[in-house]
């Protein structure tokens, strides 16, 4: 295992996407992690599939104290990432029905890999998403109102901590002014998402999208927007709700050579069959990775 590789929770599994990283977000429950949570999972990110496979090889262990923790596979996840794509169903997503739509270079690179794919013998065609909603309403309500919760309880201090962006602080208060039936209700529309989504997925092995509709935004920004700071997350986030595992890959590079990244999602507890997956896409992409020793001016 490679020493930059590192054990991530993030909600969704797009944070390795900004530094051309690997990673996995796991069937939920695969990675036990406290506190319990339906939105929250636990999974490796690191420079290569190798990395994150020998890291979810040791992290598989079953903890009671995780309401959500499945019993350990025994899987050596490392040892077991060979497979031919031939024969395999591969959905690509490049519409998520709502929300942001990929920028031309990520739609090209999700396309671009869906061809890879295609060339070593799998059947790909597109997916096309059952949702005509904006479905990231009701889960900004939930992380909303989370936020609120966790921010109040932080340390006392200042009018204005330098230490939490403005923007967030913003929405996080916001969450005060949700109740207890708008918590239900939302969690109600999440649970129609979430069926309506597993539905669709039904007769594919695979589904690869973008991981974010953008390349990147500003470090200093909470997000693409100020007022709901995890909006660009639509193409992860619904992903999160329905427990499936989905990993990242970096696909190519912008004119700028940030990193573009593609994700792979498979079903409910084949998370050997997404890493093997996106070792393919992995072998196959034609761009070569030049990790820096020393930091870029």
């Amino acid at each position: 295992m490679s020493p930059s590789a590192r054990i991530s929770r993030a909600p969704s599994a797009y944070r390795p996407l900004h530094c051309g990283l690997a990673g996995l977000k796991p069937t939920h429950g695969r990675v036990p992690h406290l506190p319990a949570d339906t939105m929250r999972m636990a999974g490796p990110m690191g420079r290569s599939v190798d990395d994150i496979a020998r890291l979810l090889t040791v992290l598989t262990r079953q903890d009671e104290r995780d309401t959500w923790s499945l019993p350990a596979d025994g899987v050596r996840y490392h040892e077991r990432l060979d497979r031919d794509v031939k024969g395999l169903k591969v959905g690509v997503l490049t519409d998520m029905g709502f929300g942001m739509k990929p920028e031309a270079v990520v739609r090209e690179t999700v396309e671009a890999a869906g061809q890879l794919l295609a060339g070593a013998g799998a059947s790909v065609e597109p997916f096309i998403s059952p949702l005509d909603h904006d479905a990231y309403e009701a889960i900004d309500l939930f992380l909303q109102v989370r936020g609120y919760l966790e921010y109040i309880s932080l340390p006392p201090h200042g009018d204005t901590p330098d230490d939490i962006n403005p923007y967030v602080r913003a929405w996080s208060l916001g969450g005060a002014k949700h109740s207890g039936p708008d918590l239900y209700r939302a969690l109600g529309r999440i649970a129609k998402m979430k069926a309506a989504l597993l539905g669709a997925f039904e007769g594919w092995d695979y589904v690869i999208s973008p991981v974010m509709p953008v390349v990147n935004f500003p470090a200093e920004e909470p997000g693409v927007s100020r007022e709901m700071p995890l909006e660009h997350t639509l193409f992860t986030a619904m992903f999160n709700q329905t427990c499936q595992p989905a990993s990242t890959v970096n696909m190519a590079f912008d004119s700028r050579h940030l990193p573009i990244g593609v994700q792979v999602i498979g079903h409910r507890f084949d998370d050997l069959g997404v890493l093997q997956v996106t070792k393919a896409l992995e072998d196959m992409r034609p761009v070569k990775m030049d990790w820096p020793f020393k930091p870029r001016p």
